[in-house]
């Protein structure tokens, strides 16, 4: 049996490896958004707009994290999935600023689609 990837190990500039709470990462690598657009024939077709790579994660409240976290914008973040599998996340940015709770910062970020490393 394969073993099955439950975490997401998040690597920023100036920080390094983020110590993450456990399973608290949600990524989605973004892509291609396809729209449905009907004709007064029957036939549907699309159309496509990008979708932005999206990760968020709780990191526990360690010196300085607040501070960093809460400020990130146009960095190059690396995510990788406990079975080695790595995607690059470019030119991301956070999209709100972080929130402190029960010693826990929440963070919420976004950029291009990612490429799979």
């Amino acid at each position: 049996m394969a073993k099955v990837a439950k975490k997401v190990i998040i690597d920023l500039p100036g920080l390094g490896r983020v110590e993450s709470v456990q399973n608290s990462g949600r990524f989605n690598p973004g892509g291609v958004n396809r729209n449905p657009i009907s004709t007064d024939t029957g036939s549907v077709h699309f159309d496509e707009e990008t979708a932005p790579a999206q990760i968020s994660f709780k990191a526990p409240n360690l010196p300085g994290y607040l501070e960093q976290l809460r400020n990130l914008a146009g960095v190059n973040v690396n995510v990788q999935d406990d079975n080695g599998q790595g995607w690059i996340i470019t030119g991301a940015f956070t999209t709100k600023p972080s929130e402190l709770q029960n010693g826990e910062i929440s963070v919420e970020m976004q950029g291009s689609p990612a490429e799979s490393i």
